[in-house]
């Protein structure tokens, strides 16, 4: 399956914004800075604690959620998120589950969905997105100019169909637009090298929600909830060759542990084989998430495993692992199943 090229985003960008959201996304910086988060590093008060959901993981299969070309039904893709939040915290009215997930809420909160807009050839879909911000909007009363569609350019994030219109959140990047706010001028060192981390998951917003989406990785193994966390930092690339311990330092890092309250891999489409350029070659029409991204990452590779020729070689996994042994979740998930 191949999925269909966006339109070249370097030209015409005002032309496909409109009017609409040129002017959301020239007064989403104001928004966002004036709610007054503390700079990279700043002490700030302990939030309330997040519900403990442990390792439960909730997986969602609705097979009629993406057609035979790879495109996704609104309504099911709906329906999966509300059911999964629903399954995952043993609560009903989705207000309660949102707020036992950001027990800090205030009309002011500001939150971030980390999408996964890198490769346009299989990225967070819009219809994932709409649906978070349907349901954050009118059961938790969040507003829409409060919540924050990202990655590291808003280019990326608009060439994946993930715009203002289609879903009614912020759309922002890091770098390169007008208004981008770029990375935090404090240096952080993982394992002798620096990294600056995007201001738009440490100042800009309180809370993420991180949307992963499920591919192999060359270098990796595979892509998923912690390994989303290489969008948020000004140097990803170097940061490949090592990898395996690197990637579990990064999360563990107090700037990054803790920020995210929910996790969620989208497997509606997949890539098997060839990742993160390869377009997406598969349609299990699976939504996976939880709040332990170890347990999250370990449930999807069985997934992945099991739509690839042959598994993702273990020692590309090591990342996993070292996860685990630095607290960031377990590598036993406690996986509930549901067949809409």
């Amino acid at each position: 399956m191949s999925l269909k090229k966006p339109a070249d985003d370097s030209q015409g960008r005002d032309n496909e914004l409109g009017r609409r959201e040129f002017v959301v996304g020239s007064t989403a910086s104001a928004v966002l800075l004036g709610a007054g988060m503390g700079a990279c590093g700043d002490e700030e008060p302990e939030p309330p604690a997040p519900a403990n959901l442990g390792a439960k993981i909730v997986d969602l299969h609705d097979p009629k959620s993406v057609d035979a070309k790879g495109k996704l039904d609104d309504a099911r893709v709906r329906a999966m998120l509300r059911a999964g939040l629903r399954e995952l915290t043993g609560e009903q009215d989705l207000g309660r589950i949102w707020r036992s997930l950001i027990p800090e809420f205030t009309p002011a909160t500001r939150i971030g969905l980390k999408v996964n807009a890198a490769f346009y050839r299989a990225a967070s879909s819009p219809s994932l997105v709409k649906a978070l911000v349907e349901t954050l909007t009118k059961d938790l009363g969040a507003s829409a100019d409060k919540i924050v569609a990202w990655d590291i350019t808003d280019i990326l994030v608009r060439g994946a169909g993930i715009t203002a219109s289609a879903t009614g959140a912020t759309i922002m990047g890091t770098t390169m637009s007008p208004d981008a706010p770029g990375y935090e001028s404090a240096n952080l060192d993982v394992e002798g090298q620096k990294l600056r981390l995007a201001r738009l998951f440490t100042s800009m917003t309180d809370v993420t929600i991180n949307l992963a989406i499920l591919k192999d990785h060359n270098i990796a193994g595979m892509t998923g909830a912690l390994k989303n966390i290489y969008g948020c930092f000004n140097n990803p690339g170097e940061f490949h060759k090592n990898l395996v311990t690197a990637l579990p330092k990064i999360n563990a890092l107090p700037q990054v542990k803790g920020r995210t309250r929910l996790y969620i891999i989208e497997a509606l489409v997949a890539v098997a084989n060839g990742g993160p350029l390869a377009p997406a070659s598969h349609s299990p029409g699976r939504l996976m998430m939880g709040a332990d991204p170890v347990a999250l990452d370990t449930h999807a590779l069985t997934l992945l495993n099991s739509i690839r020729k042959t598994p993702v070689p273990t020692a590309k996994l090591a990342w996993l692992d070292g996860a685990a042994t630095l607290g960031l979740g377990k590598r036993k998930p406690e996986v509930v199943k549901k067949v809409m």
